[in-house]
């Protein structure tokens, strides 16, 4: 530092800092030890008191209404009377399965790149048949959503799905 005033208040600012930090740590360790408590030493008795309450005399009696009792039950079993009584001989209807779709036959051999448009080309192959195409072009039912080089989105029988290079 080129002034040397400010050098010397910073070097006094830093042994007052170091001098309250000893002086906290040893006014901690000088006091003398306060006795802690030992669990023996505490009873049970002073912690709480138990109640027992098996010998307790009080009923209980009030003149509200029961709201577990038979008004509730029989609402219910007149409700039960009048509504349709469920029939578990209902047929079952059972839902046609989709088929599954043979990924087999789509194959995708690579791509090329058009010169003119730098439109990616892919080589797909569907039913032994080749074309060329784009994406969101359609061939066979087959429709390409996205190129991404080593492999295509395709729909085909309206399920989506990636075929790989080959």
């Amino acid at each position: 530092m080129k002034n040397k005033k400010t050098a010397y208040l910073l070097a006094v600012c830093v042994g007052i800092v170091w001098s309250v930090i000893f002086y906290k740590v040893y006014a901690q360790n000088s006091e003398d030890e306060v006795k802690v408590s030992v669990a023996a030493d505490i009873q049970k008795d002073d912690l709480f008191d138990l109640i027992d309450h098996r010998s307790d005399p009080f009923v209980f009696a009030s003149s509200a209404q029961d709201s577990f009792g038979q008004n509730i039950v029989n609402s219910v079993e007149k409700f039960g009377e009048s509504s349709v009584p469920y029939s578990a001989d209902k047929p079952v209807i059972n839902r046609p399965l989709k088929p599954s779709v043979n990924w087999e036959v789509i194959k995708y051999k690579g791509f090329i790149i058009n010169s003119l448009t730098h439109d990616r080309v892919a080589i797909v192959i569907v039913n032994n048949k080749e074309a060329l195409l784009t994406e969101k072009e359609h061939f066979l039912g087959l429709t390409l959503l996205k190129n991404c080089g080593d492999s295509i989105k395709v729909i085909y029988q309206q399920e989506i799905g990636y075929i790989k290079i080959k």
